[in-house]
This record gives structure tokens, C-alpha cells and sequence, in this order.
């Protein structure tokens, strides 16, 4: 008997759970999508849906990051067009789809270049050595990894240096 409640009472919870996620994508969609608000308040909303459900539900914010790509160019925001295409890139990275991953990688370059922010540019670059790691093109990803380390150096961003010795370390590790 025991045993019974409690599934049904475990059973009640995950309704509620899934219940309470629904209703907290719905109001986030209600917000990106009134094109009575303000730009920046269209964009949070895509940010927070994407931090929420990047990891279990990365289809559906593939088809969200594509709603946030067009606003960004509607809106000729081109540092928001940065980060959909990049995150669109780490999803497919994540997914194991290198073409994808590459191909919005290199939308997400140009426009870190058009925003003249090299340190924008070297994220994108270490994502771009990490699709060499995955496929085991070890000299191409030091490459990558040593010229997006440059330019945090030049740019005095040590974690993003770091991040870059990490990544090459851990190559000299897998490789022996």
C-alpha cells in the first residue's frame, strides 16, 4: 500500500515538473515573440530558453537559435548573430554533426570579425580546434588551439589563455 502512494505521489511530481517547464516556455515564447517590446528583452528571453534547455531539448533550441538568428539580422545586430550562430555551432558540436557545427562556426567568425573583436574571433577558433580533436586531426587543433592562445594573449584575457594551454596539454596527453 505504502509503495502505491508513493509512486502515485512520485507520478503527481513529474506531472507537476513537467507541467511547470511548459508553462515556463510558453511565457518565455510570449516574450520573444512580442515585437512590442524592447529588443534587449526579446533577446533575454531567447538567452534564458537557451541556458534552460540547451541540454535536453538541443532540437528544439536549434530551431530557436534559427528564430534569434533572424531577429538579430532584422535588427542588424550582429553581436547577437555571433552568438546564435556559435551556439548553434557548440549544439552541433555536441551532437556530433562537424559539418553543421563548422558551418555556423565560420558565420560566427565573420561576424566577430565585422564586430572587430579578436577576442570573439578566438573563441570561435578554440571551437574550431576542438572539431579537429574530435576527429583526431591532432596537428590541426594545436594549430587552432596556439593561434586563438595569441590572441588572448594580446588581448590580456588569461582564462581564455588558459582554456588554450588546457586544451593543448590535454592533446600532448591523448596523444601518448
Amino acid at each position: 500500500m505504502k509503495k502505491r502512494l508513493y509512486i502515485i505521489a512520485l507520478f503527481l511530481c513529474l506531472i507537476g515538473i513537467s507541467t511547470s517547464s511548459n508553462a515556463q516556455s510558453d511565457s518565455l515564447r510570449l516574450v520573444w515573440e512580442n515585437e512590442n517590446l524592447l529588443d534587449s528583452a526579446r533577446f533575454n528571453a531567447l538567452d534564458e530558453y537557451y541556458e534552460l534547455y540547451v541540454h535536453v531539448m538541443p532540437d528544439s533550441v536549434l530551431l530557436t537559435l534559427d528564430y534569434y538568428y533572424d531577429l538579430a539580422i532584422r535588427k542588424k545586430a550582429v553581436r547577437q548573430i555571433y552568438r546564435a550562430k556559435l551556439r548553434k555551432g557548440n549544439i552541433y558540436r555536441n551532437q556530433r554533426k562537424p559539418e553543421g557545427a563548422l558551418s555556423n562556426y565560420k558565420l560566427a567568425r565573420a561576424a566577430a570579425q565585422k564586430l572587430n573583436n579578436s577576442r570573439l574571433e578566438a573563441i570561435v577558433i578554440g571551437n574550431l580546434g576542438n572539431i579537429h580533436l574530435d576527429q583526431n586531426e591532432y596537428f590541426e587543433a594545436i594549430q587552432s588551439y596556439n593561434e586563438a592562445k595569441n590572441i588572448f594573449i594580446k588581448e590580456n584575457d588569461f582564462d581564455g589563455e588558459g582554456r588554450m594551454l588546457i586544451a593543448i596539454g590535454a592533446i600532448k596527453v591523448l596523444s601518448h
